[in-house]
């Protein structure tokens, strides 16, 4: 034999003349090799391999076997050194499955005590180390002749050969897989009372580590670890999880079954990487999934309150937050469970939502609860959501989704969220003016108030119906301008500017107007107070309260505002009476008290003024916008009412007579009856009342029935304020026949909504010229979905409508 060497061509040598070498790109150097001594080789590892194959105890030069062996490998002998370490292998094995079946015939009579488990155990080690130390001196047949032949390795080879000819026999199988469950169970028993893996438990689970260690290399596949390990511990495991699942279903308690399920679930999966096979483990673990979870799907999701459904973990939060992160992590195991779950959630958040609606609804008829509280708790909730999905739910975005579906959702089911939103900002904007003015105002106190705005306008994107939001909140914000409880003027412009970005300018059109009539409001009345006092004849004075002027003893102020802009209570034109003069029907429409002397000779000389300023405008006195401050004098009691203009008209006319019936008080106002009682009741049914009936009154819902009844100033009023505040009625609390504020704005803007939906048809056949009815339709929902929502049913109304004006056609 020869073995041929690679050389390095001369030509590489550095200093010589390329050119003048001669070709030697043909030589090449031989060795021959004595086959004398490649078998001598052979036959020395042949012996070597005899002697292990034979049990018998070999004493050889680990390094000259090395060498042996490379240089066998190198002159072709892998293959059969690779079949002499077949053959030793099975014939070692064969020895350990004789030494196996002698020791459990005699281990009844075994002296020494030794345990068929410590005996195999001994048996494989022993295998182990002699064989490893083998496949080391052999190594290059692995490097050369295993890779090329693609045959298992040495030692994978040996050890299937060990497990094929140990564990042949039923007899050792059986006791094999006896061993085994004992173990499992001893474990299972040890981390049952506690459900968490205790000192005790950790000499068993190190056992069944090394028990196991016999099949480490061995295929899932293969019959001997199917029939010892893996199916007896399947079947064994869906027996005992069985008895689990149903002492822990009897309980009762969600909270309860989710901490079994995820203990018992956690530890199986440890169980799983620790010591059994990748394949085994999978169907461990979803065998488990279905009984713990998938199998009782509709009864957990099913639970009554009192026994701790979902809904009852989602609201309590806190120390159950971690059964819920737990109950997420189990369903996350099952596939598509993490979206049964999350579906599950979103019901118990909206079903939450929808109870707070339900009470707020409740109370508010009651009178009990405005529209800010009602959006202080659902920011709670939000809260308390946002917190559930980070802690519980480890961020999920598929429950971030849900809890802005639901969100979404909760808000557009009912116009008292718009309302609710309006009043929370506008009491927002209250605070951030009480911050400002406050002299131990802080930096905190001014970054909950931006908090709390930017809140509310995240919570307006999400209307559908914005118009109606723009109803309530112009009505908040009128009543807030008027009363000089306005926020700073950067937050209000911030507020609008950001309203306005999200649905354009013709939606803040009004609200920006009515911070333009802010704005004049003190350049009218400086001129009114100079024109005034220019007058000698009124012999006008500087107020004393406010901006005022004083004229004849009443301190007037004036706010002139935009008629359409700002929102006032237009009585319908078919209520008003066909032959009422021009100044009737204008006092009528907005519902106006015929004032006092008093009063009235005060706006005719405002009205004067104005006429002079503005010779083309005509005003129209709203009384229903304005208060009055009225000093009221007992004796050597000297109070202050801050009231509305009409209580005040009522008040005033006591000053001519001590007793008035509500027949009179109505007569001398001018007003309708509700209108009448809207003011009057709360003079009569306050803490403190100031008007006081004859002992006949009858009480009806709460509120005193004064028909036909004399009203006379009560002497025995003791507030302890200086000041009191009286409010005026809701309509639909003195009759329920009239509708509440909350339904006529609704409506108000319903119908508003039908020039705007008519101008938006009109602009885009314009555009177009000419499209078909669908086109039509999802343009111009596209064009007012910043504005509302609409359904394609009014447009289609609203289209007939043009073509019946013949504004279009079709």
């Amino acid at each position: 034999m020869s073995s041929s060497f690679p050389f390095v061509p001369v030509k590489q040598c550095v200093g010589l003349d390329e050119a003048s070498l001669p070709c030697l790109d043909a030589l090449h150097w031989t060795v021959e090799v004595p086959a004398q001594q490649l078998q001598t080789s052979f036959a020395y590892l042949q012996t070597i391999l005899q002697r292990f194959a034979n049990g018998e105890e070999v004493r050889f030069s680990c390094e000259d076997a090395y060498n042996r062996a490379s240089y066998l490998c190198d002159n072709g002998y892998s293959e059969q050194i690779y079949n002499g370490f077949c053959d030793a292998a099975k014939a070692r094995g064969v020895l350990a499955r004789k030494s196996t079946e002698e020791f459990m015939s005699s281990r009844n009579g075994n002296e020494n005590g030794t345990t068929f488990p410590q005996f195999l155990e001994s048996q494989w080690t022993t295998f182990q180390s002699q064989f490893r130390l083998l496949r080391d001196v052999l190594m290059g047949v692995d490097r050369t002749f295993v890779v090329q032949s693609r045959v298992p390795p040495l030692m994978d080879m040996a050890l299937s050969c060990f497990r094929e000819q140990v564990f042949a026999t039923p007899q050792v199988q059986s006791l094999v897989t006896q061993y085994f469950l004992g173990l499992v169970q001893t474990e299972r028993e040890l981390f049952a009372p506690s459900l968490q893996i205790t000192e005790e438990s950790l000499p068993t689970r190190d056992l069944l580590i090394r028990f196991t260690s016999l099949f480490k290399t061995q295929s899932a596949k293969s019959e001997i670890y199917s029939s010892v390990i893996a199916e007896p511990f399947l079947h064994a495991s869906q027996s005992y999880h069985i008895q689990l699942v149903r002492a822990a279903w009897n309980t009762n308690n969600l909270a309860t079954y989710i901490e079994r399920a995820y203990g018992w679930l956690e530890a199986e999966t440890d169980k799983c990487r620790r010591y059994l096979e990748p394949a085994v483990g999978k169907r461990l673990i979803n065998g488990l999934n279905q009984l713990w979870l998938e199998d009782r799907k509709e009864d957990i999701f099913s639970l009554s309150e009192s026994t701790g459904s979902l809904e009852t973990l989602v609201e309590t939060g806190g120390v159950q937050m971690q059964r819920l992160n737990q109950f997420y992590i189990l369903w996350s195991r099952v596939p598509e469970g993490a979206k049964i779950l999350c579906a599950q959630f979103g019901l118990c958040i909206k079903s939450q939502a929808n109870r707070v609606l339900e009470q707020f609804e409740t109370q508010k008829q009651k009178q009990v609860l405005q529209g800010s509280q009602l959006i202080a708790e659902l920011l709670k909730l939000e809260k308390t959501w946002h917190s559930t999905v980070t802690e519980a739910f480890n961020g999920d975005g598929v429950f971030r989704d849900m809890v802005s579906r639901v969100k979404s959702t909760v808000f557009n089911s009912t116009h008292l969220v718009a309302e609710g939103l309006a009043a929370y900002l506008d009491a927002a904007l209250q605070t951030a003016r009480n911050v400002q003015s406050s002299a131990d105002e802080t930096v905190t106190d001014r970054d909950k108030v931006s908090q709390d705005i930017e809140k509310c306008l995240d919570l307006f994107r999400l209307f559908d119906d914005r118009d109606i939001f723009e109803r309530f909140y112009r009505e908040y914000t009128c009543q807030r301008l008027l009363n000089s409880r306005n926020g700073p003027e950067e937050l209000e412009v911030e507020v609008l500017s950001r309203i306005k970005g999200e649905c354009g300018t013709d939606f803040t059109a009004h609200l920006e107007h009515m911070y333009t009539d802010l704005k004049l409001f003190a350049d009218v009345m400086n001129q009114f107070r100079k024109w005034a006092l220019d007058r000698s004849d009124l012999g006008a004075g500087t107020g004393s309260v406010g901006s005022g002027v004083n004229i004849d003893g009443v301190e007037l102020e004036v706010q002139v505002l935009t008629a359409n802009s700002w929102p006032t209570s237009i009585m319908p034109k078919e209520n008003i009476a066909r032959d009422a003069t021009q100044e009737d029907r204008d006092r009528s429409a907005v519902n106006q008290f015929l004032l006092s002397s008093e009063l009235s000779s005060c706006c005719m000389v405002f009205k004067e003024f104005y006429k002079q300023l503005h010779s083309g405008r005509k005003l129209i006195w709203n009384t229903n916008l304005g208060s009055a401050l009225i000093r009221f004098n007992l004796g050597s009691i000297h109070r202050e009412l801050l009231v509305s203009t009409g209580q005040a008209c009522i008040l005033l006319l006591f000053n001519g007579s001590p007793s008035y019936s509500f027949e009179d008080i109505k007569s001398h106002l001018g007003v309708s009856d509700i209108e009448c009682r809207r003011h009057l009741l709360p003079l009569v049914a306050a803490k403190h009342p100031v008007l006081v009936a004859d002992s006949s009154v009858s009480w009806t819902n709460e509120l005193p029935d004064l028909t036909g009844k004399l009203l006379q100033i009560n002497n025995q009023f003791n507030s302890k304020k200086v000041r009191t505040q009286i409010q005026v009625l809701p309509a639909n609390v003195v009759s329920s026949t009239v509708k509440d504020a909350t339904t006529a704005t609704v409506e108000t803007a319903h119908e508003d909504r039908k020039p705007i939906v008519e101008a938006c048809i009109v602009r885009v056949m314009k555009a177009k010229k000419r499209l078909e009815h669908n086109g039509l339709v999802a343009e111009v929902v596209n064009q007012l979905r910043t504005r509302f929502h609409i359904e394609p049913s009014v447009i289609k109304a609203r289209i007939e409508s043009l073509i019946e004006r013949e504004i279009g056609r079709a």
